[in-house]
């Protein structure tokens, strides 16, 4: 997560291109480790373009974060 750029300090938002699993599991997983500001983005990517959300193919190269996870604190 830290290789990802998910700081503490930070809000995190998960999504999928799915019914929502994959979302709802990651967003379990970030809180259950102890990160507090965890979001579900509500729809998807699907909801997120529709409402004229932009996207690019561009790879970014966050820097690296200081979230350490800790097993049952959430």
């Amino acid at each position: 997560m830290r290789r990802a750029g998910v700081s503490a300090d930070r809000a995190v938002v998960v999504y999928d291109g799915g019914q929502g699993w994959g979302a709802a599991r990651g967003w379990w997983l970030l809180r259950w480790t102890g990160h507090t500001d965890v979001r579900v983005l509500d729809g998807g990517l699907a909801a997120w373009t529709a409402f004229g959300g932009a996207l690019t193919t561009e790879v970014p190269a966050p820097e690296p974060g200081d979230f350490e996870p800790q097993p049952g604190a959430g």
